[in-house]
């Protein structure tokens, strides 16, 4: 049977075997740059060949193996009944889901009351230009007059805080209701639709996450709404305006709360314009979104003139250069003037981080005025250490990107501040974060008796830090994978309803400032379920139709 299957999927099961090898390779570095990683710059000086006898075998061990599951997979997702023919209340499940979700993150919300949150987080409550254009302006903006508004009706920033965070809650727990109804619409079995509704409510990360005040949170639960949107447009729901309606307010999200966003939503959309009776529709929206863009733009600097975009946007190059330093790779005297100009030389010795670039970027004697006037002999001295310095550069790459692409665990202590949020300054311990909140009164104070309070937060660190361990790797090459067996099925619309998903992790790629934040791909650990059943759903409904062709 597989044989014959074989036979009759040749395109597909070759398909497979090359995104295996891949996949195997992937491990591979994992599995080689997992102990520098983990010991951070005490290791990195350390040599490491692929081409080792032991990686090869552990190469070949691994393609093998992992082709056998890739194509159990693929056949079980082939047979598998994921429908049923019986005619529900599908709201039902939206109601079942956002009791539920309410009622599981409730007790992340009573241990961890009023919520949590980071640095940026309380910049928001700050000021709305505190950290311009670091931030997104519109997400400042609605963090600090909500939390404005609630703190002084309240009379108390804790309590104002909880509001805030509890709001939050809901808003999360009806997206999320409105994806289990989108699903039940589609027929899926109640069993399956449960299951999710228990993925949901139970996964820590998902829990945690629910009551963290951070944009990377609000940006994934856009993500998941915009693909199901884009998913029933591209198949037909183009009358419906509450599916519109929808587009443009998660589309909306992306764009306006991260700098990658813009490009992504335009991306998304000069795609979708290949459907003429859309066209129109989307050019408008399209427009509307870039005019937003350039009035929230002017609106920012009318309050603050500083232009730190070139600076976050060059994370992974400043990596790259500040290795060259740290490894003593070879620099010719003007690239070494004009590093040295930007910041001192040994501070980029000093700074360099595997896979952070923050300590390079906020470093107090970092010259970003130098860096907006020099953009072009930036980029030419990034070039020019390039040519001399290839192998540092790749190195240097992979170790910051490493989070974004490994399968393993992925912790480091500063990546656990960002990645776990147990408390509201959760990545600071002073300064200026801690001295505001200790001048309005704003801390953490659990609900719960003093006696079980500290084994319950316990408790909860450490299922999520298990969460953590396992890493966003494995979430992220599961979606690969099913939406590569799309591409091979010739399920585009499918591919281009992930869309805001993919080019959310591929454009991290290029500017990610720390691979290692679970956040900045926790839309995959999210949209997981959603992923497996779209990808099922729509790869079994074209075969089906041949399989109809092929009977008639």
């Amino acid at each position: 049977m597989i044989l014959e299957n074989a036979v009759k999927n040749k395109r597909v099961y070759i398909g497979i075997f090359i995104f295996d090898f891949i996949f195997s390779l992937v491990v591979l570095l994992s599995k080689i740059l997992f102990p520098i990683m983990w010991s951070g710059e005490k290791k990195a000086t350390e040599s490491w060949n692929v081409f080792k006898v032991q990686n090869i075998v552990i190469f070949m061990i691994v393609c093998v193996i992992s082709y056998i599951v890739m194509i159990g997979i693929y056949e079980i997702a082939n047979k598998i009944n994921i429908k049923t023919n019986k005619k529900e209340n599908i709201f039902k499940y939206g109601i079942v889901s956002f009791l539920m979700n309410i009622f599981c993150w409730s007790i992340w919300f009573i241990v961890l009351f009023p919520g949590t949150g980071m640095n940026d987080t309380i910049n928001c409550i700050m000021s709305p230009t505190e950290s311009a254009n670091m931030q997104p302006p519109v997400f400042e903006a609605v963090v600090y007059y909500g939390m404005k508004i609630l703190m002084r009706i309240m009379n108390n920033s804790i309590v104002g805080y909880a509001i805030f965070t509890f709001i939050q809650m809901i808003i999360f727990s009806v997206i999320l209701a409105w994806a289990c109804t989108w699903l039940a619409k589609k027929q899926i079995k109640p069993i399956i639709l449960y299951a999710i509704i228990i993925y949901n409510s139970l996964m820590p990360i998902v829990g945690n996450y629910s009551v963290a005040i951070i944009k990377d949170i609000w940006y994934s639960y856009a993500v998941l709404v915009c693909t199901l949107t884009i998913h029933d447009i591209l198949n037909g729901k183009i009358n419906e305006k509450i599916i519109w309606i929808l587009f443009v307010l998660s589309a909306g999200g992306i764009f306006f709360l991260r700098s990658n966003g813009k490009i992504i939503v335009l991306f998304v959309i000069a795609i979708m314009i290949y459907k003429e009776k859309i066209r129109k529709m989307l050019l408008c929206i399209g427009i509307s979104f870039l005019i937003l863009n350039s009035l929230v733009t002017y609106t920012v600097k009318q309050y603050n003139n500083s232009n730190v975009t070139m600076r976050e946007a060059s994370g992974v190059l400043f990596c790259q250069m500040a290795s060259v330093v740290y490894y003593d790779g070879k620099m010719d005297d003007e690239s070494c003037q004009f590093m040295d100009r930007l910041l001192p030389i040994e501070d980029w010795r000093t700074s360099y981080r595997l896979s952070f670039a923050d300590t390079i970027k906020f470093n107090e004697n970092f010259d970003n005025e130098y860096l907006n006037e020099n953009k072009v002999e930036f980029i030419k001295t990034w070039f020019r250490l390039l040519k001399n310095n290839f192998k540092l550069y790749v190195k240097a790459y992979l170790y910051h990107t490493y989070g974004l692409w490994n399968i393993g665990i992925n912790i480091q202590p500063v990546d656990y501040t960002q990645s776990v949020f147990m408390k509201i300054n959760n990545n600071t311990s002073d300064g200026v974060w801690v001295d505001f909140m200790n001048d309005i009164q704003l801390k953490n104070k659990s609900l719960l008796p003093q006696n079980i309070q500290k084994p319950m937060y316990a408790l909860l660190e450490r299922l999520a830090i298990n969460n953590l361990k396992r890493g966003g790797g494995i979430f992220v090459w599961i979606t690969l994978f099913l939406l590569y067996i799309c591409i091979l099925k010739k399920k585009i619309k499918t591919f281009i309803s992930f869309m805001p998903l993919i080019l959310s992790w591929g454009t991290m790629f290029l500017a990610t400032p720390a691979s290692m934040v679970l956040r900045y791909i926790f839309g995959f650990i999210l949209m997981l379920p959603f992923t497996i059943l779209i990808c099922i759903m729509d790869c079994q409904k074209k075969d089906r139709v041949q399989e109809g062709r092929n009977n008639g």
